[in-house]
């Protein structure tokens, strides 16, 4: 299972493999609203539109 942190508040969600990189099965933190995510794996920085 693949995991993504929000930027702001540091939850973690759940995250499905998307191309070259991962993308989050929620728009949007669940706990805070943000929209940036970061995958600690490879450091990528994943913004929702």
């Amino acid at each position: 299972m693949e995991m993504v942190m929000c930027c702001s508040c540091g939850n973690f969600v759940r995250a499905v493999p998307d191309a070259s990189s991962v993308a989050p099965v929620r728009d949007e933190c669940p706990d805070c609203g943000d929209t940036e995510f970061k995958h600690n794996c490879s450091g990528r920085r994943i913004v929702v539109d």
